[in-house]
């Protein structure tokens, strides 16, 4: 063996080595926008979006651990990386999940859960002061206490 030659063929697969692992980390699946937690009332309109790059990234959703598989299934439409729901329903409320594959590698977005809107702190105030309760001051009570929900629920998942 060539001394000189010896050395350049270890030289040359390490350089290999480097310039391929640095293409696939390029080509890899990564979220250029993940699906944010919603908040909407009954027979609401709700649109989560989800793109990933690079652009031949496969998205599907998935809704309580589990995969939705068809668009139009119980309510739900899945287009190009968006989940649509136009008619919010009790049996739409949970946590979903967008996942990003390609032959690259797969990722999974954080959980976005969809929630619906209640007034239950505005019916019983409403109920407790009578007619004579200011409206403005409900919407800030209103505020207030879903707030108040949102920190103490933070890291808890609640189904009714």
């Amino acid at each position: 063996m060539d001394p000189e030659t010896g050395l350049l063929h270890p030289v040359f697969c390490v350089g290999l080595t480097i310039l391929f692992s640095c293409i696939r980390a390029d080509m890899a699946p990564h979220f250029s926008a993940e699906p944010r937690s919603t908040i909407q009332k009954l027979g609401g309109r709700v649109q989560l979006r989800c793109a990933a790059e690079p652009a031949w990234t496969f998205i599907t959703w998935h809704f309580n651990g589990q995969k939705l598989t068809d668009s139009g299934q119980n309510g739900i439409e899945i287009r190009s990386g968006s989940l649509l729901i136009s008619s919010l329903q009790m049996s739409h409320v949970g946590r979903y999940q967008c996942v990003a594959s390609s032959s690259f590698g797969v990722i999974v977005s954080s959980p976005s859960f969809i929630t619906i809107a209640s007034k239950y702190f505005s019916v019983t105030t409403r109920r407790f002061f009578g007619p004579f309760f200011d409206t403005r001051l409900m919407g800030v009570l209103d505020r207030l206490t879903f707030l108040i929900f949102l920190a103490s629920c933070a890291s808890t998942f609640i189904i009714w």
